[in-house]
């Protein structure tokens, strides 16, 4: 998304650090305004392009880590578990896509 239109996005933000999510992607990002927005990432469905739980640690510092587990059982679990979409969204936590394609896909959503 272009600086611009997360400019305006957080335009009203109380602070300059601005800590989001539903992206599923990791992102520490400096807009042209000043402001720094962050986003944690995703444990049950990173669009990181490879398996694992992106979170991220606040405090004096920020730090976007990354952890593995055990993707396979908790793929299992979810197969297991009669959700409409288990058998995507297990598929996804296998072979998670990139940013890039996710970033395409959604952007075409919104008409960019």
């Amino acid at each position: 998304t272009p600086d611009d239109q997360l400019e305006a996005a957080v335009a009203d933000a109380p602070f300059d650090l601005v800590v989001c999510g539903h992206t599923h992607v990791q992102v520490d990002r400096r807009l042209e305004g000043g402001r720094r927005l962050v986003n944690a990432g995703s444990v049950g469905r990173p669009y990181e392009g490879m398996q694992g739980a992106f979170w991220a640690l606040l405090g004096d510092t920020i730090e976007l880590l990354r952890t593995d587990y055990d993707v396979e059982e908790a793929a299992s679990a979810i197969l297991a578990s009669g959700y409409p979409d288990a058998a995507d969204h297990a598929g996804q936590l296998l072979d998670p896509p990139g940013a890039g394609e996710v970033s395409v896909y959604f952007e075409s959503l919104r008409g960019a």
